[in-house]
């Protein structure tokens, strides 16, 4: 609704005209008592308006001075929560140790600006997290430090291996090697479960290496420090951004409230000021129609186009723009408005900047896993309810880490924007979804779409892949970047639950990998993979 716009203009006629007209008819004492009682309703009524103007007036001082500027204070600290968040996913999973030696400094200028937030709560919350990040970024430099110690004592082992087999027999060569090969794989153990499987093999194969396994274990044994100081890394750092989380959620619900309050407050005040008007203007407008006029024109339009300010700054959460009155205290009131509109239109905009920093991946900038799973429970209850199919497209990119590796990790990112957008522009009706499920994988919710149209769709995102032409020199499929792909749909033939379908498109992933890579499998509707996949070109 439009903000109202009226511009008082001339002079405001007194009462003692209509007195005299009516003594010009002879009536000069019914127009003294009647003169007598308008006066009085007149100065009730002034009374009662004058006390809800300088109430909203106040109130409208308040609001200014108070909680607009606490309103921006906590929009500032959550946008700053925000960033901490994204300073400690960095710092857990960049690989570049100069960077994170620059987000642990910016994250500790965050926690010594800290210090000055009204609450004692946000500085310690803020500081906690701050001890959170350090302790990730020393665990990540003694990480580093053990891989480093962990490949030079490998290449030791590699030269007494060497020596030994030039003595040794064919059998005890074999068992040298093999030990040395299961060393190796040591380096590389990402879980305690498969370095365990590896320490277990590699003792039955030591065991016949009389004198020659001591060393050796000093590698398994440092493997497992740095997974057990990188899991207690990440335990410490996912309590400190639930701490954030709750921190953040807790500041926007605050402000939220203190803002409706004193909206609801506004309104009632000016509601009430509205009524008295009213009320008056009803009562004089039998006796004195120019006074009615002048009253609707410079009290009650004033405090209309308050309430309909307000009302419009609520709806569409933009600024308005009322009109200056002679009236000071009204002209208080539309500025109180203006200011609140202004108010609420920032808390918007914060709050979509915050969302849109939450669902969205900060290096491909489309949506992340949370958006993804999000949108996925929203689908699959829409097409449950209405009997619609529903398709998922699991995806991932062939022989990334080799591409890594080979290219480094700036690079790496940049393969993932690019596949990231190829795959989105296919993707493009309304509804459709394509989302960052970790690391290289991806995947794509589809309503209304059948196994065949996901499987069509899924080709044609495959081939804007292979389009970008990314060199990949060590791919054994193709000499450039592809993906391999599991497609998956339910329907009214054969209904799936949510976490099922994921499941199944997951599934023909690893077939579609299992079956070369760079292609496409679909799961049939009895939850199995087709027996041939669609390989690329």
């Amino acid at each position: 609704m439009p903000a109202p716009n009226h511009t008082p203009e001339g002079g405001s006629p007194g009462a003692p005209p209509a007195p005299a007209r009516q003594g010009h008819l002879g009536l000069v004492p019914a127009a003294l008592v009647f003169g007598a009682l308008l006066l009085a309703l007149f100065a009730g009524t002034s009374l009662l308006v004058g006390k809800a103007l300088v109430d909203i007036e106040q109130l409208a001082t308040d609001t200014r001075d108070v909680l607009l500027p606490g309103l921006i204070r906590h929009q500032s600290t959550a946008v700053n929560i925000e960033r901490l968040r994204g300073f400690g996913e960095v710092v857990l999973t960049t690989p570049d140790p100069e960077r994170r030696r620059r987000v642990r400094l910016a994250a500790y200028i965050l926690a010594n600006d800290s210090v000055f937030e009204e609450e004692s709560r946000v500085h310690q919350t803020i500081r906690l997290a701050y001890e959170a990040i350090l302790y990730v970024t020393r665990t990540r430099d003694e990480q580093e430090k053990g891989e480093e110690w962990i490949a030079n004592r490998l290449e030791t082992i590699r030269a007494r291996i060497e020596a030994l087999a030039r003595e040794a027999g064919k059998e005890q060569i074999r068992r040298l090697y093999h030990a040395g090969h299961l060393l190796t794989s040591v380096q590389h153990a990402a879980t305690r479960l498969e370095l365990a499987r590896l320490e277990a093999a590699f003792n039955a194969v030591a065991t016949r290496l009389p004198g020659e396994s001591g060393g050796w274990r000093e590698v398994i044994e440092q493997r497992r420090a740095i997974i057990n100081a990188g899991e207690t890394a990440e335990a410490r750092w996912a309590a400190a951004r639930q701490t954030l989380e709750a921190l953040a959620d807790s500041l926007s619900t605050r402000a939220a409230l203190r803002a409706s309050d004193r909206s609801g407050l506004i309104v009632k005040l000016a509601e009430q000021a509205r009524l008295v008007g009213t009320g008056a203007l009803l009562t004089l407008l039998g006796v004195l129609l120019i006074l009615a006029l002048l009253w609707r024109r410079h009290i009650l339009m004033p405090i209309l186009a308050a309430t309909r300010g307000l009302e419009q700054a609520q709806s569409t959460h933009h600024p308005v723009v009322l009109p200056h009155v002679r009236i000071r205290e009204l002209d208080a009131i539309n500025r109180a408005v203006e200011s609140f509109g202004r108010m609420l239109s920032q808390l918007h905009d914060a709050n979509t900047q915050l969302r849109r920093l939450s669902d969205r991946d900060g290096l491909t900038g489309i949506p992340n896993r949370r958006r993804f799973d999000t949108a996925y429970a929203n689908l699959s209850k829409l097409a449950r309810r209405h009997s619609r199919p529903l398709a998922v497209i699991m995806m991932d990119i062939d022989f990334f880490k080799a591409y890594n590796d080979t290219y480094g990790h700036l690079q790496g990112d940049e393969c993932l924007k690019r596949v990231a957008h190829a795959i989105e522009r296919v993707a493009h009706r309304t509804g459709d979804v394509v989302a960052r499920y970790g690391g290289e994988e991806f995947v794509a919710v589809l309503p209304e779409t059948d196994a065949p149209g996901a499987r069509r769709i899924a080709e044609r995102m495959r081939a804007a892949v292979a389009e970008l032409a990314i060199e990949h020199r060590t791919s054994t499929v193709a000499g450039h970047v592809t993906v391999s792909m599991g497609v998956a749909a339910s329907g009214p033939e054969h209904p799936f639950d949510p976490e099922t379908l994921v499941d199944m498109a997951d599934q023909a992933l690893l077939r579609a990998k299992r079956n070369g890579r760079n292609r496409i499998c679909t799961a049939t509707g009895g939850g199995k993979c087709e027996a041939e996949c669609n390989p690329g070109r």
